[in-house]
């Protein structure tokens, strides 16, 4: 999905103290957006880029 039509998701979310930068944010798609939110699943930034920890 091209950048301008993603969605920025705070890795740690911004209501409980997470910055606005590169090293807590990545870029989703509304409907991939949605999921995180809705499976509670969390990421960490990497040098490769975001890495999600998906649930079994």
């Amino acid at each position: 999905m091209r950048a301008p039509w993603c969605d920025l998701h705070h890795l740690i979310a911004w209501a409980k103290g997470g910055r606005t930068d590169l090293a807590n944010c990545g870029l989703l798609c509304r409907r991939h957006h949605t999921l995180v939110h809705e499976q509670e699943l969390t990421a960490t930034v990497t040098a490769m880029g975001v890495r999600w920890n998906l649930r079994p």
